[in-house]
């Protein structure tokens, strides 16, 4: 599933922005990722820009969503099972 900002609210790295390294993001890249993620989409950040109340509980919801993508990731044993879930490629390499 994919939300309006284009990103895959099922993967908990694309969530934090860090698709591309996946199992390979450190702990340390994960904190600051969420950081920096959660500073964007807090919802107490955004409590003066005006927007409806359908708007103001996606918000909410995505942080949530962020917050357990933190929360799995800086488990290692969260992480490990999140992980072995991922999907691999069975194509060799040439």
């Amino acid at each position: 599933r994919t939300s309006g900002a284009g990103l895959n609210d099922s993967d908990l790295y694309d969530l934090l922005g860090l698709a591309k390294k996946r199992w390979k993001a450190t702990e340390d890249e994960i904190k600051k990722a969420f950081h920096r993620v959660s500073l964007e989409c807090h919802p107490d950040k955004l409590h003066s820009v005006e927007m409806s109340p359908a708007q103001r509980k996606s918000i909410d919801e995505h942080f949530k969503k962020i917050n357990k993508a933190k929360n799995t990731l800086s488990d290692p044993t969260l992480r490990r099972a999140y992980d072995s879930l991922d999907t691999c490629s069975d194509a060799v390499p040439t």
